[in-house]
């Protein structure tokens, strides 16, 4: 957190990215019940993909910057870091947080975020 700290009171933009997906699969395959009365539980044959969300919010620029994938692949973070960096008044004095997920760690972003024009 100090290092952050020293970041912003630098006067670099502080990017804090992160995913969430949400399956919207149906794969509960159990449930409460009583042993008496089964329940049966049937999965549907058509279900629909997953829906992740990759989202960034920075400390220089209002409101949150986000991609919609169907995976948290290295195509997905490389759509969004592309995204913010485009918003960025000096991409020299970008720094970005995120968690150490392997797309984010890709040779593809690295390179993306090493770029400076």
């Amino acid at each position: 957190m100090a290092l952050l700290a020293q970041h912003e009171m630098a006067g670099r933009e502080v990017v804090y990215m992160d995913e969430t997906s949400v399956s919207v699969w149906d794969r509960n395959v159990r449930t409460w019940m009583y042993r008496v009365e089964p329940l049966p539980h049937v999965l549907p044959k058509e279900r629909a993909h997953n829906i992740t969300v990759l989202g960034a919010i920075t400390t220089k620029r209002p409101g949150l910057q986000y991609v919609l994938s169907h995976s948290t692949n290295r195509a997905a973070v490389q759509q969004l870091v592309r995204k913010v960096l485009r918003g960025a008044e000096d991409r020299e004095q970008v720094v970005v947080v995120w968690d150490n997920h392997g797309a984010h760690r890709t040779v593809g972003v690295q390179q993306l975020l090493e770029r400076r024009h």
